[in-house]
């Protein structure tokens, strides 16, 4: 090859493009720069997608029809709310969840205040259902969960999530196709409840040591893969915020948040991100 080839021809170009090295280094550090710009253009930056593909919304028919039940679920928990002024109606709850047909289970947990030994120890509880994927050996599992509030709270009561928590748990039990564990989960004491349940859940502890005391759970399901908490506090709703957390600072599943967005411009209802509209 080197009697086809004349080998001065690329020493001239070699040589040409370390004389002008600084030129073109600064060229590259515009076209870098301008780049950037480039590609948070709308029209060259990628939309939202699904990498899984069962759960577009577009693609299926909106089966849950149960405005009626949620609505009269909704006017149940009001009228317990008077009962249970002071407490969570888990009579009521462990009922509906078990005349949807699933497994249910109470977690009792014991908040010891850590700065002084006369304040009497706080005991709680939560309730929380099982449904068994049909089709797969509870290897995963999915958590919806619900933080009970009465409705002189600050942040309003959140009666309305518990309706629709419970309404969806009844239409779930009645399809087959689910691929993962499904935890229906209702925390007292909102943040709280919510960390002693996991902490039962993964039998760990965090925080200073014997503060609180998480308890052990009757029984569980597969890995959890994601959780939806969901925070309604009134009747009507005119915005649906979403606030994704993520493990260690990582983003949580996009598709869960991408699903949100496209069912919320199929119903028309006004999204926001983290607060902002």
């Amino acid at each position: 090859m080197g009697l086809l080839t004349d080998p001065s021809s690329s020493n001239k170009l070699i040589d040409m493009l370390i004389s002008k090295y600084r030129l073109l280094s600064w060229v590259s550090y515009l076209f870098g720069f301008l780049g950037l710009f480039i590609m948070v253009h709308p029209e060259y930056s990628a939309k939202t997608y699904f990498s899984e593909n069962a759960l577009l919304p577009g693609l299926v028919h909106g089966e849950i029809l149960a405005e009626g039940e949620a609505k009269r679920i909704y006017n149940e928990l009001q009228e317990e709310k008077n009962q249970y002024s002071n407490s969570v109606p888990f009579p009521y709850i462990e009922a509906k969840f078990k005349q949807a047909g699933l497994e249910v289970y109470r977690h009792n947990f014991t908040l010891h205040y850590p700065l002084s030994d006369k304040i009497p120890s706080f005991k709680g509880q939560n309730i929380y259902a099982i449904l068994r994927a049909s089709r797969a050996s509870s290897t995963e599992s999915l958590v919806m969960s619900v933080p009970y509030r009465h409705t002189y709270s600050y942040d309003g009561g959140t009666q309305g999530s518990l309706a629709l928590l419970i309404t969806m748990a009844s239409f779930f039990r009645k399809k087959n196709f689910w691929a993962k564990d499904i935890i229906f989960l209702v925390t007292e004491n909102e943040q709280l409840g919510m960390q002693a349940w996991l902490e039962a859940y993964h039998k760990t502890s965090c925080g200073v040591k014997g503060t609180l005391d998480h308890g052990e759970l009757p029984a569980r399901a597969g890995a959890i893969q994601a959780a939806i908490n969901l925070e309604i506090s009134g009747e009507h709703v005119t915005h649906l915020n979403i606030k994704t957390e993520g493990l260690n600072g990582q983003l949580p599943n996009l598709d869960l948040v991408n699903l949100v967005n496209r069912l919320c411009l199929r119903e028309d209802v006004r999204q926001m991100f983290q607060g902002y509209e």
